[in-house]
């Protein structure tokens, strides 16, 4: 599998925020990579690195008035089962250990673990779409829609 990052194999179209208690908001990315990788095994593993920040901001604005924290997805999965070419959404929370989901997947001031998470992938050629939505145990929720080729 090829590295998949840059602006014409990896986009993510959308990703809202709500920080615990406020109102959501529509995050700026900044950084996206999405791979499906095969791991040593041979198994395949679907990675994002994910980097926002509110609309306007950057990680470097640290230390400015009314600053906000980047949010952050890193996420690794268990290995997955997935058609080749053409195939409609999978919830692939199924195919993960029902308590997967609980390993800090989250940053936003401090590493938070998804207490809630539905992520789907579909394909069509070598396209790939991904839908997540997670609440955090901090009260944070998260949701974003992203595409890749392979």
């Amino acid at each position: 599998m090829a590295n998949l990052q840059g602006e014409d194999l990896a986009k993510v179209h959308s990703f809202r925020f709500t920080p615990a208690g406020k109102a959501e908001r529509q995050q700026q990315v900044h950084e996206a990579n999405i791979r499906l990788v095969h791991d040593p095994e041979g198994r395949l593993r679907l990675t994002l690195w994910i980097k926002t920040t509110r609309p306007g901001e950057t990680s470097d604005d640290r230390g400015v008035e009314g600053w906000d924290a980047p949010v952050i997805i890193a996420f690794a999965s268990a290995p997955l089962d997935l058609p080749a070419g053409d195939f409609g959404a999978i919830t692939v929370a199924d195919a993960l250990p029902a308590d997967y989901w609980g390993e800090r997947f989250l940053y936003y001031w401090d590493h938070e673990d998804f207490a809630q998470a539905s992520m789907t992938i579909a394909g069509t050629g070598d396209r790939r779409d991904i839908t997540l939505e997670a609440r955090c145990t901090a009260g944070n929720a998260v949701a974003f829609e992203a595409s890749f080729s392979e």
